[in-house]
């Protein structure tokens, strides 16, 4: 909270489906802002944020990179969890019934959890092309990630880390 640096955390509005990007500030609010953007959908409750209900950002914007660059930065570095040429299969129709059940009441997150590994391929697809255009610098893991987003094993976890550092 005290550092001088800027801080955003990406969150998703469960309502509209669209990203939120909430700044540090003085007050203290981004705590909630950071929470939610580890809520993983159907794993972890809505975090409320700016009065919305929230679940991770990387339900409406897996990589936030194009907002750094419409900010004006000349210098983006951008780190990805998966290898170059990775890209996330569709939503499978059973994992669809569960997702259009557990949040019927949010149809707009349902449709933003349907479309993102679409959109996650093109994020990826824009990605390569300013990185060919030296607008971007990316780091990647330099072969596949078999670590799931739940593993709990720590010799797997501490070896990711241990890679990725």
């Amino acid at each position: 909270q005290s550092a001088p640096c800027r801080f955003t955390a990406i969150s998703t509005n469960c309502l509209t489906g669209q990203p939120v990007f909430s700044e540090k500030s003085g007050a203290g609010a981004i705590y909630a802002a950071i929470r939610a953007s580890a809520s993983l959908p159907l794993l972890a409750p809505m975090v409320p944020v700016e009065g919305a209900p929230c679940l991770d950002g990387g339900v409406s914007l897996s990589i936030p990179y194009m907002r750094a660059l419409e900010e004006g930065y000349d210098k983006v570095v951008v780190v990805t969890t998966r290898e170059h040429g990775y890209r996330k299969q569709p939503v499978s129709r059973p994992m669809a019934r569960l997702y259009a059940r557990a949040y019927r009441k949010y149809p707009e997150l349902v449709k933003a959890l349907l479309a993102a590994p679409r959109r996650y391929g093109q994020e990826l697809d824009g990605l390569d092309r300013l990185e060919a255009l030296g607008r971007v610098f990316v780091l990647r893991p330099p072969r596949p990630v078999t670590v799931s987003r739940t593993e709990k094993d720590t010799e797997k976890l501490r070896a990711l880390y241990e890679e990725g550092r």
